[in-house]
């Protein structure tokens, strides 16, 4: 779900050591290890979408 935020790999991997209190490392490594399998299954794409895209899409 951290992925699905909008935030980057690294984002999501500080949150989810921080809420689960693991290490860095090991979070980093457990958070690729589910977006690639996501982007393997067609589930995401590897590239983060812009956020910028976005803004101003209600005019």
């Amino acid at each position: 779900m951290l992925l699905l935020a909008g935030g980057t790999e690294e984002e999501a991997a500080g949150q989810y050591a921080q809420r689960y209190g693991i290490d860095a490392g090991q979070a980093a490594v457990d958070v690729r290890t589910v977006a690639d399998a996501l982007a393997a299954q067609g589930l995401a794409t590897a590239e983060p979408v812009s956020r910028r895209r976005w803004r101003g899409w209600w005019r």
